[in-house]
């Protein structure tokens, strides 16, 4: 994949990531738009981060909640990826 093609949906993928984090929680509403948007950009699922990340929201959805330790490590990165730790 170019590298022009790859930076839109990571683009788009940080403003997934600030939407989720905005509010502190993580919901099952938000867990499941953030995987439709995956689902759309399937091409970063082998990316490792995406990789992890989507393993958890899957997880979380099949569970119908998101326990503390999924919900630290999404937090975690999500914080990382928008460079706010």
């Amino acid at each position: 994949m170019k590298r022009r093609t790859r930076r839109k949906p990571i683009y788009s993928f940080s403003k997934e990531f600030a939407t989720v984090i905005a509010d502190g929680d993580i919901n099952k509403y938000e867990l499941e738009m953030l995987k439709k948007w995956m689902d759309e950009n399937e091409q970063l699922k082998e990316t490792y981060s995406f990789k992890e990340i989507f393993k958890v929201v899957v997880n979380a959805i099949s569970k119908g909640k998101i326990d503390s330790d999924e919900y630290k490590f999404l937090l975690k990165h999500f914080k990382e990826f928008l460079k706010l730790e």
